[in-house]
């Protein structure tokens, strides 16, 4: 916020927030359709569509004032326009000044200076940070087959895609952020995302199973806008999307990735004299650095009394998924009895 003036920081000086969940009810459910089949030649496949709502929340934020009324942001292009309407000459963009207006009319002509301040003394303003599920529309497919091959025997190739419509991603507008438009700075914007996974499967020393995948996440509307500012904004002054994920304040709320990818390694053997217990690993790299490694093993004490332990790993660059959650690296121990 390289660029707010005094008199934003005078306006929103007294503000307080409020972290709201809007989630839907169970009356309102998910459609989910699906057609699988195989061919002559060995290809099993499957078609899926769903209706519903996105497992990642979108927030979207909004200012009221004490009484709950909702309030809109308009600038003006001197820091000295006030209450009283009146305006000093200037047309800087490193001279807007943010002010809360009671309709989107007045707040959209508070940059000729006749627009009248709603906020004042006894009234300070609330940012409303609301989360809710988005509906969105979902198209996807899987396929599967075995080729025998000489040296490595049967290699099973698999892979899945998913096409998603109307997803919301954060958008992030330095230009707005630098001159302390909180809501405009933040935005949750609606977009096309194709997902897809390619993986290989192999048996080796007799029983192990040994796959490898490679995931890429491509954002089709992603946002990357270069914007001429003021140098008080700084170097950075562009709309982008950001990154999901990780943004956060000790990045500068970084940028995402267009095509985000994602490595995985994954192996799984019986063991004991009956193959009645197994052990598992799978490693996954993250592009830029995130890392994610979970270790586990079950053990069969009977034929009801069944062991498993467990542990994650995160490490890696800070800044990434899996990197992030280093101090949440954990172990488990747990207990199932059938019956």
């Amino acid at each position: 916020m390289s660029a707010t003036t005094f008199a934003t920081f005078d306006t929103l000086g007294e503000i307080s927030s409020e972290y709201r969940i809007k989630h839907p009810d169970g009356a309102d459910s998910n459609i989910n359709l699906r057609y699988k089949n195989s061919t002559a030649k060995g290809l099993n496949y499957s078609l899926n569509y769903m209706n519903g709502y996105d497992t990642n929340p979108s927030v979207d934020m909004h200012w009221e004032d004490g009484n709950g009324a909702k309030l809109y942001v308009g600038t003006t292009s001197s820091a000295s326009t006030g209450t009283d309407g009146t305006s000093d000459t200037g047309s800087s963009d490193a001279n807007l000044t943010v002010r809360l207006y009671t309709t989107q009319a007045l707040a959209a002509a508070a940059a000729t200076g006749t627009a009248y301040n709603k906020i004042d003394s006894g009234s300070d303003p609330l940012l409303v940070m609301a989360e809710s599920l988005n509906k969105i529309q979902q198209l996807g497919g899987s396929f599967d087959m075995a080729v025998e091959t000489e040296k490595l025997g049967p290699l099973v190739i698999r892979g899945e895609a998913l096409y998603q419509k109307d997803v919301e991603s954060p958008v992030i507008d330095r230009k707005k952020l630098g001159h302390g438009d909180l809501v405009g700075g933040l935005s949750m914007v609606q977009g096309d995302v194709f997902k897809y996974v390619i993986g290989a499967d192999i048996t080796a020393l007799t029983n192990m199973m040994i796959s490898a995948q490679f995931i890429q996440e491509r954002n089709l509307d992603f946002i990357d806008q270069s914007q001429t500012c003021h140098s008080e904004y700084g170097a950075n002054c562009g709309r982008y999307t950001a990154d999901r994920a990780a943004m956060h304040l000790s990045n500068g709320l970084q940028k995402a990735e267009e095509n985000k990818e994602f490595y995985s390694f994954f192996m799984s053997k019986p063991f004991g004299a009956e193959q009645q217990h197994r052990w598992n690993n799978i490693f996954m790299f993250e592009e830029n650095g995130g890392k994610w490694n979970r270790a586990d093993v079950e053990y069969s004490f009977s034929d009801e009394i069944i062991g498993s332990a467990e542990y994650n790993k995160y490490w890696g660059d800070e800044n990434t998924q899996f990197g992030q959650m280093a101090k949440s690296s954990n172990f488990q121990l747990g207990l199932k009895y059938i019956f």
